[in-house]
């Protein structure tokens, strides 16, 4: 007969996989081979270089300066925890996810803009170029004109007067676009453009995927909140989102709970603000920053889709009527013209 005082074994616990500085180093290099940033790729292949040497981690990477915040938690966790490799495809995933993100809504800003600057251009060539040779021959025949055409011919000497100051004021705008991280009030300027219908909603849910994709591999370190949301403040791309992220981290130092803060700080997106009621649990709250980032890249993808599909017949449609408008109002008065002659 079984004694009822028989227990059970305890559950055996999963071993660490402890790591040498040579399998460090061979993942390194390996992740340095997939990186898009040749300062990071660099950076990786110097650290792995220091470890092969015999450095300790930490020592290492005080070597090793310019790698990004993020990524040199993700080494000292991965070699803390023996999931080096695990994180680092974490990490790999996480940059290409981003880095294709915002490509795509680059070029969705970038298709209407020229779009909008070749039809400028092409009305503009028609106005400068055309109109003025056939001014010329009402002139010189006096023939009477229409409403519409004197309309044409003002609009034309007015396009010819102003076409350089246009250019330059062009010229700046670019120039602007190409310094504007040293212009300051970024965060100010990106959130007027979060307001813009479409292409803000864009931007606004591509750097929402990017803020949960990030916090999501830093979480799954086991990093404490604040210092997590600090490195996310300091790598993620949209300014608004930065300083957002930043003041985030200085309250949760001063003591508030994740969910107090998320659900009191002023600025903080409002879809956003739900994520953090899972904070207390890293592992779901790492799942669910993972979920929450594929669901804002596809709503970041579908506006930003909008403003192409909009954007293309709308421009198309309006240097059609331009055109038409134009040679329409030139040749009222050559008919006008070919009767008076026959």
């Amino acid at each position: 007969m079984e004694s009822s005082d028989e227990t059970s074994d305890p559950q055996p616990t999963e071993p660490r996989t402890v790591l040498s500085p040579l399998m460090i180093a061979a993942g390194l290099r390996a992740a340095a081979s997939e990186m898009s940033s040749s300062q990071d790729r660099e950076g990786l292949i110097k650290l792995a270089d220091a470890l092969q040497t015999g450095a300790s981690v930490d020592g290492a990477l005080a070597k090793t300066p310019g790698l990004p915040a993020d990524l040199q938690q993700i080494v000292l966790a991965g070699t803390q925890t023996g999931r080096l490799p695990q994180l680092l495809e974490e990490y790999l995933s996480t940059n290409r996810q981003s880095r294709t993100l915002w490509k795509s809504f680059y070029f969705s800003l970038l298709y209407p803009t020229v779009v909008l600057l070749f039809a400028t251009i092409t009305v503009s060539l028609f106005l400068a170029l055309i109109v003025p040779q056939f001014k010329e021959i009402f002139f010189d025949f006096g023939v009477e004109l229409p409403l519409l055409t004197k309309v044409i011919i003002q609009s034309a000497d007015v396009a010819n007067k102003v076409w350089l100051p246009m250019f330059f004021v062009f010229v700046c705008f670019v120039v602007l676009f190409l310094v504007r991280k040293a212009i300051p009030f970024a965060a100010f300027r990106a959130r007027l453009f979060h307001l813009l219908p479409w292409i803000g909603t864009a931007q606004a849910m591509a750097a929402a995927s990017e803020f949960c994709s990030r916090l999501a591999v830093l979480v799954e370190c086991r990093m404490p909140l604040d210092e997590a949301m600090q490195i996310v403040s300091q790598t993620v791309h949209d300014p608004y989102m930065s300083e957002v992220t930043d003041k985030f981290s200085n309250q949760l130092r001063s003591g508030s709970p994740p969910e107090e803060v998320a659900r009191d700080l002023p600025g903080l997106p409002h879809f956003l603000r739900n994520a953090f009621r899972w904070s207390n649990d890293p592992e779901t709250f790492a799942e669910g920053l993972r979920s929450l980032a594929i669901v804002y890249s596809s709503q970041a993808r579908v506006s930003a889709g909008r403003l192409i599909i909009v954007t293309e017949p709308v421009v198309f449609v309006g240097v059609a009527l331009v055109t038409g408008t134009v040679v329409v109002g030139m040749f009222l008065p050559l008919i006008q013209l070919i009767n008076l002659l026959s």
